[in-house]
């Protein structure tokens, strides 16, 4: 018994961060979509689904083996130098990737065909409404 309270103890806490996290998620809907354009809202969710899906790769599963192998007597010294590099590696190739190919991310405007337009629409933008901001400034270029 006692075994299976220290595990219930212990997945409350490392498991809190993730489930207020997705919470809070859920509670900001609402106002999500009160303040985004149902378009403008997709880019936000598509956002969230990238995001969770870099972490499972950017994290490399290293933090339940290093829980796993940390309780080891052998080369208990080795896990968290191991970890810790392995996690700086692939975080730095990851954010050469992006670096290089940030041009291909950052999607031109569609119709000046312009990434630095698409910075200032983004940037304009009131509310969350791009649509609406991209209304106003296509009308003071024309």
């Amino acid at each position: 018994m006692g075994q299976l309270k220290t595990l219930a103890g212990q997945t409350a806490v490392y498991g809190l961060s993730s489930i207020v996290g997705r919470l809070l998620n859920y509670l900001l809907v609402p106002l999500y979509t009160r303040i985004f354009a149902p378009e403008d809202y997709g880019v936000v969710s598509e956002f969230y689904a990238y995001i969770t899906f870099l972490m499972v790769i950017l994290a490399l599963g290293l933090e339940t083996a290093f829980f796993h192998f940390v309780n080891k007597k052998q080369k208990q010294d080795n896990v968290f130098g191991n970890a810790q590099f392995m996690l700086m590696c692939s975080t730095g190739f990851i954010t050469i990737l992006l670096l290089l190919f940030s041009a291909a991310i950052a999607s031109p405007d569609t119709v000046y065909n312009s990434v630095t337009l698409t910075k200032l629409i983004n940037y304009a933008m009131k509310h969350g409404k791009k649509t609406a901001s991209e209304k106003e400034i296509y009308r003071a270029l024309d």
